[in-house]
């Protein structure tokens, strides 16, 4: 079942990452170079155009718990770096380095949140032993970042996938607005450590009310 799972985790994102490739020409070089960026304070940056349906789809759940001025941005354009072909993968490392960097580029030293969504699988270098992760956070100075990944959220029960998105989104917002640690609640979108989708199907989709 295992080999089963990896064999149809990496043709999902095998397939999503093919997808970014042919949708280049509806990107763009840096996403955070508009007058939008300049007003919001939480950014949702799709990585793919799969994903940026996702957002659209999500984003006004979220936005419920984190009253914040907020953005979807464009695409913003992919670079060789981000994808490790042998694991047919995405590095989360290496995606949130370079959007924080494009960040810092176009708005200097302006705080904000950034939250990136990929359709395809990720990896975290540093924890190479894991198939895949959820999610991964990062930190630049006055700018705080999470790439978030959708494809073992759709591998059982797809229609699962937007829910499972929110929960995350919500985990880092949990992190970045609240201050909240994690926990051993498994209904809490803060419970640690998350192993599977059941992990994410446990939790209920909210924040408290005043962070």
């Amino acid at each position: 079942m295992r080999r089963l799972l990896l064999v149809l985790v990496l043709a999902a994102g095998a397939a999503t990452i093919a997808g970014v490739a042919a949708a280049r020409h509806a990107t763009t070089p840096n996403p955070f170079a508009t007058p939008a960026s300049r007003a919001a304070e939480i950014h949702f940056v799709p990585l793919d155009q799969r994903a940026a349906g996702l957002l659209r789809a999500t984003v006004p759940g979220v936005k419920r718990w984190v009253p914040h001025p907020t953005e979807i941005t464009g695409v913003p354009t992919a670079k060789a770096a981000w994808t490790n072909s042998d694991r047919g993968q995405i590095n989360a490392a290496v995606v949130l380095n370079d959007v924080l960097s494009r960040y810092r580029r176009a708005l200097g030293a302006q705080r904000g949140i950034v939250m990136a969504v990929s359709s395809a699988s990720l990896y975290d270098p540093h924890s190479p032993q894991y198939r895949f992760v959820f999610g991964l956070r990062g930190h630049g100075g006055t700018q705080v970042a999470a790439v978030v990944g959708t494809a073992q959220m759709r591998v059982f029960h797809p229609e699962r996938e937007k829910a499972r998105l929110t929960k995350m989104m919500l985990r880092y917002f949990g992190e970045f607005l609240c201050r909240l640690p994690r926990n051993s609640d498994p209904t809490s979108v803060m419970y640690s450590p998350i192993l599977s989708d059941a992990d994410l199907d446990r939790m209920v989709a909210k924040l408290p009310k005043r962070c």
